[in-house]
Parts: C-alpha cells; structure tokens; sequence
C-alpha cells in the first residue's frame, strides 16, 4: 500500500526493519508497552535525498507559475531516477 502511495523504497526498507525489532521486542518483553522513533533511526538521518533537499531549499513564492511548473516536472524526474 505505501509503494502505491508513493512513498520511496528506502523509506519502506526502514519501516520494515523497525517492524521486525518491534515484533522481536514485543515477544521479549510481552505486556510491556515500547517506543520507537522513526527519526532517531541512523539510516533515516544519513538517506536524506537530493530531492527533499532541493524541495526544502525551495522558494515557490519567487517562481513564476512556469518556472513553478518546470520545478515540478524536475523533482518528479529527480525523484523517479531516486526510486529506481
């Protein structure tokens, strides 16, 4: 269901990994409740991508609706190449 969302693979792998320490946690510890941070993950920190980093740098309120436009196709692309 995420891959149809759209949400990249890596970020998929990461939640599987911390799916399967919770499972194992969850048979160690039985009733005892567990906490996780998704953001406190290493691989999350060190995989940010060159898309989200051009997405964060970017100031939508200086483009023209056509530039706006190209900068949309370009991060569609960018993020295409990221996923395959």
């Amino acid at each position: 269901m995420a891959k149809l969302a759209g949400i990249p693979a890596s970020v998929i792998n990461i939640a599987k990994q911390q799916l399967k320490r919770l499972e194992a946690k969850a048979v160690d510890n039985n009733n005892q409740q567990l906490e996780i941070t998704l953001l406190d993950s290493p691989a999350v920190i060190a995989e940010e991508s060159p898309t989200l980093q051009s997405l964060q740098a970017l100031q939508p309120d200086n483009l023209s609706p056509k530039e706006a436009l190209a900068m949309l196709y370009q991060l569609k692309q960018q993020l295409d190449s990221e996923q395959s």
